[in-house]
């Protein structure tokens, strides 16, 4: 090993100037930790500990349905990186569509398919005494989108470009919004007051991150085929709802629901020919 290490100084070491960009990283990392866990505080402290309890277990549920979409996002963030200190913009613009268009391709069934199990798989999976659980995972899983377009535009976009200054200001923006609506929402409405805090102050974050990549991207782009994943799984979800009626509760049937949901929408998606589709099919014909 001793012929590729070499002696270093520390004193031509300059850690410093990496002190302020670490910073700016860390800050609304330390921002979303705190907004999370402070729903949970102000509920359980405006509210009750039973209500604090009921979002804690939709929010789990929420959170651990969208580590795919982050994962996705975190693997784009050092190509996107790497094609701006290039300058090139052109793949840079791409990069990101991909990861939008990844990121609907996810996030909307998740979503319709939450909306559509909720009612007989939270009975079955935390049993009756949370059966108020299904309002609140049913107004927060709205909140799934939002968080998604965060991940892509802030994650993958704003800070390998640099803009991380941007990115810290809409997490820290929606904090704040979080903070500020959560009192009267839980003051009224509990635990479903609260996964309404999460929906509005993720939706803010979401739009102040477009509006701060609009001096760059073209947004109507990464819109363009938006209604293809939309429709497929509200066709989805309406099979899953329909199955979801007409079926026991039992893990065997839940599994039947995700699994006619999973092949309704891959379905359609082929049928209706979405982009992000035939670029796997490409990559895996090349393979």
């Amino acid at each position: 090993m001793k012929k590729y290490l070499c002696k270093v100084k520390l004193c031509s070491l300059n850690i410093f100037k990496h002190l302020r960009p670490t910073l700016l990283l860390f800050l609304p990392q330390v921002a979303i930790n705190i907004y999370v866990f402070l729903n949970k505080i102000m509920l359980g402290s405006m509210s009750t500990v039973v209500e604090a309890g009921f979002f804690d277990s939709s929010d789990k549920i929420i959170r651990m349905c969208l580590t795919l979409v982050t994962a996705l996002t975190t693997v784009m963030m050092p190509r996107v990186a790497s094609m701006f200190a290039k300058g090139d913009e052109e793949k840079v613009n791409e990069y990101l569509k991909i990861g939008f268009g990844i990121a609907t391709l996810f996030a909307f069934p998740i979503f319709f398919g939450i909306e559509g199990v909720a009612s007989k798989f939270i009975p079955w999976f935390f049993g009756e005494k949370f059966i108020k659980v299904i309002p609140v995972i049913s107004i927060e899983a709205f909140a799934i989108m939002p968080i998604s377009f965060s991940q892509v535009l802030g994650i993958q976009y704003l800070v390998p470009i640099g803009k991380t200054n941007q990115y810290s200001k809409s997490i820290i923006f929606g904090a704040i919004i979080n903070f500020l609506i959560n009192i009267p929402l839980i003051y009224f409405y509990s635990a479903v007051g609260t996964a309404v805090a999460t929906v509005i102050s993720e939706s803010c974050i979401a739009i102040l991150e477009l509006f701060f990549a609009s001096n760059n991207v073209k947004i109507s782009l990464l819109f363009k085929e938006f209604w293809k994943p939309f429709l497929s799984s509200f066709i989805m979800y309406l099979v899953v709802k329909f199955l979801n009626g007409s079926l026991k509760v039992s893990f065997f049937y839940l599994f039947v629901e995700v699994f006619a949901g999973i092949c309704i929408y891959t379905l359609l998606l082929i049928v209706l020919r979405y982009e992000i589709i035939r670029v796997f099919v490409k990559k895996l014909l090349k393979k």
